[in-house]
């Protein structure tokens, strides 16, 4: 995937050009920079932009703890349940992901699993 950022004072046929050599479409792979001075002045906004435009999936890492310790949960493993080996089963069925966080706290669990997919809904840890 090809990512442009041209930097430039003008917006003529060139620039058309570069639009053409950036993946398509390019709405989502090209980003224009009116110049040296408009970076050297708004460089923060700039690289918001940038991130957001080609790094869709990228998380600011105190966004994440703030909404972790919010939550009072977090994610240590995406796809993976909590061990067998680590005791009794807890299962139930949950509507959210916070009513199943907050059911494992009332037992004193200190990990859980919820479903997505097929598995929507099952709440499950281990004692």
């Amino acid at each position: 995937q090809v990512f442009m950022a041209p930097v430039t004072d003008f917006a003529g046929k060139e620039l058309e050009s570069l639009k053409e050599w950036a993946s398509q479409p390019w709405q989502t792979n090209f980003e224009h920079v009116p110049g040296l001075a408009a970076l050297k002045h708004n460089s923060e906004l700039f690289v918001q932009n940038f991130v957001a435009k080609f790094c869709p999936d990228s998380v600011s890492p105190s966004s994440v703890r703030d909404k972790d310790s919010q939550r009072q949960f977090m994610m240590v493993h995406e796809d993976g349940w909590p061990s067998d080996d680590c005791g009794t089963r807890f299962y139930e069925d949950k509507q959210t992901i916070d009513d199943c966080a907050a059911a494992a706290r009332a037992r004193n669990l200190s990990s859980f699993a919820y479903g997505r997919s097929s598995a929507q809904g099952r709440c499950y840890s281990e004692r």
